[in-house]
């Protein structure tokens, strides 16, 4: 399982409720554009898409990215594997239950190379049940 029914939910409310919820692609689309070039790769997958900021942003310079979020409708499906996945403020959201699939899953879809971006502090924002929107909160190292 890589997210609960339950926590799904909650993140949809939250996206629905924050516009900039999920939309961290914007702060790292040009870092993502010179990867792709310096790297040649051609395929591009944006997993934990959130609003889709990066795929619109790229999209202007003639980068597609296929988009996977399962707190998202129509970006649920399981991705194919792509050259470069980018996986921006999403490993702090999840459920630590779900933390060893998550990773397998992000092994699995990765032919090349990964981006991280990973918060290690506290969210401002809370979810619906009172939690912290970061559920894993850990130091650098």
């Amino acid at each position: 399982m890589l997210i609960s029914d339950a926590y799904a939910q909650q993140n949809r409310e939250m996206h629905e409720r924050y516009a900039g919820y999920g939309s961290k692609g914007l702060q790292w689309a040009a870092y993502v554009e010179a990867l792709v070039v310096e790297d040649g790769h051609r395929t591009i997958l944006d997993y934990g898409a959130g609003k889709g900021s990066l795929r619109e942003t790229l999209a202007r310079v003639g980068v597609d990215i296929a988009e996977y979020d399962p707190a998202i409708p129509g970006k649920e499906a399981p991705p194919q594997a792509a050259d470069l996945v980018v996986c921006l403020d999403v490993l702090e959201h999840v459920e630590p239950e779900c933390l060893d699939n998550v990773l397998s899953d992000l092994a699995r879809v990765t032919k090349r190379k990964i981006f991280f971006d990973i918060a290690t502090g506290p969210a401002f924002k809370q979810l619906a049940d009172g939690r912290n929107a970061h559920l894993i909160v850990q130091t650098g190292d």
